[in-house]
């Protein structure tokens, strides 16, 4: 009496599965492809599949923010950060070495020359470090190269002729600081919502 209502609702299930079938559907554009988990490609906005970049950890910082990276022509990387303030050098095998270390507590941005010679801006009381060393030395001479009296830097660029751009908060200017360590504010928003910005729109 036992087997019979188990042998019926077992026809029961295998007539179900059945009736269903196989279904087929395609998949083709980005938000069909967002939807799922990706494992080693990438999704490009028109819907395109692409190899994904590799990602390899080279290196752990003590500190415990980073602010700012930037590599030389050798693809050495350069690791601005804060708690403590420290700038690392960091080589492709990832060895690092601590090359300035500011009474600052922030280290907020870098950028390399293509001699080689590395800045660092410095917050609060923000001020520029020009990092040298001579051929075949490994450890690096800091010296303040430019204090443009304000309490953040929170960016900086080189332009092809080597002159160093500063983007400063409080209030808000761009100033130009040209291979001679003359310096030249070139820009200063003059609204008060727009400071912080560095830049005045329009």
């Amino acid at each position: 009496m036992i087997k019979k209502p188990i042998f019926v609702f077992t026809l029961m299930i295998a007539s179900l599965a059945s009736a269903q079938g196989t279904r087929l559907w395609t998949e083709s554009g980005y938000e069909d492809f967002s939807r799922g988990t990706t494992h080693g490609v990438a999704i490009r906005s028109t819907g395109g599949l692409e190899l994904a970049p590799a990602f390899r950890l080279i290196y752990t910082s003590p500190s415990t923010y980073i602010w700012s990276i930037a590599a030389d022509k050798d693809g050495t990387v350069y690791a601005a950060t804060g708690s403590p303030a420290r700038v690392y050098r960091i080589t492709a095998d990832g060895k690092a070495t601590a090359i300035f270390a500011p009474k600052e507590l922030e280290v907020q941005s870098l950028a390399v020359a293509k001699d080689g010679a590395v800045f660092a801006a410095t917050s609060p009381d923000g001020k520029v470090y020009k990092m040298t060393r001579n051929a075949g030395v490994a450890e690096f001479n800091a010296a303040v190269c430019f204090d443009p009296k304000t309490k953040y830097i929170w960016d900086m660029a080189l332009d092809a002729d080597g002159r160093l751009y500063l983007a400063t908060g409080d209030n808000g200017e761009i100033y130009r600081v040209d291979k001679l360590s003359r310096r030249r504010r070139v820009c200063a928003v003059q609204r008060t919502q727009e400071r912080n910005y560095g830049a005045r729109r329009g």
